[in-house]
């Protein structure tokens, strides 16, 4: 089903009855990590860039076939890394198991640093700790508003109403000061939920094209657009159970720049939201390259209890830019962020900058 590539379910119990023979002296957790392995190998975007017959025998010599679950988890945990799916992940009662290692990639920072590892904890602890939004009125009547990560584990929809509506809420008490032009800070959303974060900012960007996603590098499967301040999934399936919002900005016809700021602790859902924003009107991103998690995981429901998401397609830009490698920034600037002074150094200053004297060319 194209319109909900999110949500994809599918049962061992479907299986036919000739299978369910076949299988018929095999331990549950066996069937389940056939399934696994399965299903990964037609929707992984990796599943091309490795020698299956030769992963598959190393997957099951890694199992040990028992009547507990668990013994799937080192398998699957093995099969994640071999495809370099780093995002992508399994879930056994709720409880989540990733790829062993990091992706390898061209950075100018060390990723598998103890300080950056820190650095991230420190963030990620930070943010579980506070739900509030924070914004405020910069010098040279800049508006600056943090869109941070919004976790949501279990899909509960009130908390999904209440991020939305807190981002809008401060964005129209900025909007009351009539400022010069807008920061959209990104560089502490480590992911979580993507649609608060895209409903909230509606109430700045109205009607606009964000892009979506692709398996190819090169045309869209899937898009998404903001229609009359609403997240929309192809042009006509309206994100349900959102509130619904009539706005009075648009900051594509009031001419106001925005400055949107990422950096390498910008992660999976940030990442989409840097995706959405890159080459609509009036906008620029500046810092750092992202932290690389830029794609959908699906979900694939084994078993009542177990759950497959590989990393299912990558963002594209409204302008086709994909991301396969994390979203590289319009204005390139190396900088060791302040957690705890977000408002302060290179990155924000010089988005100031180009917000005050509107300069166009891509800088170094």
């Amino acid at each position: 089903m194209k319109k909900c590539f999110l949500i994809i379910i599918i049962s061992i119990l479907s299986l036919s009855c000739s299978r369910q023979i076949n299988q018929s002296n095999k331990t549950e957790s066996k069937k389940v990590l056939d399934s696994i392995v399965a299903l990964t190998k037609i929707h992984s975007i990796y599943k091309n860039d490795v020698d299956w017959a030769k992963l598959e025998k190393r997957i099951y010599d890694k199992f040990v076939d028992s009547d507990s679950i668990s013994s799937i988890i080192e398998p699957v945990k093995y099969m994640l890394s071999e495809l370099g799916d780093f995002h992508g992940f399994f879930t056994i009662q709720n409880i989540p198991y990733k790829a062993i290692g990091e992706k390898e990639r061209n950075l100018h920072y060390d990723n598998s640093s103890k300080g950056y590892k820190g650095k991230m904890n420190e963030i990620y602890e930070n943010s579980i700790k506070t739900n509030e939004i924070t914004g405020s009125i910069l010098k040279d009547s800049i508006a600056y508003i943090e869109i941070p990560m919004v976790l949501n584990y279990t899909n509960n929809q009130e908390i999904n109403i209440e991020s939305t509506l807190k981002i809008r809420k401060k964005i129209t008490e900025l909007n009351k000061y009539n400022p010069k032009g807008y920061i959209i800070d990104l560089r502490r959303n480590l992911g979580g939920t993507i649609f608060p974060m895209l409903a909230g900012l509606g109430e700045l960007f109205n009607n606009i094209s964000l892009g979506g996603m692709t398996k190819d590098g090169k045309t869209f499967s899937n898009q998404w657009y903001i229609k009359d301040g609403n997240i929309y999934m192809e042009e006509e399936n309206l994100i349900p159970d959102l509130p619904k919002t009539t706005c009075n900005c648009d900051i594509t016809k009031i001419n106001k720049k925005v400055a949107v700021l990422i950096g390498r602790y910008t992660a999976s859902s940030g990442e989409l939201v840097a995706s959405s924003l890159k080459s609509q009107k009036n906008v620029m991103l500046f810092g750092e390259q992202t932290m690389g998690m830029s794609t959908t995981t699906g979900w694939f429901l084994i078993t009542s209890n177990v759950a497959i998401n590989p990393a299912t397609t990558y963002y594209m830009s409204k302008d086709k830019t994909a991301h396969i490698d994390g979203v590289i920034p319009d204005i390139s600037i190396e900088e060791s962020f302040d957690n705890k002074n977000p408002t302060n150094g290179n990155v924000i200053e010089e988005a100031k900058k180009w917000i005050s004297t509107g300069y166009n060319k891509v800088k170094d």
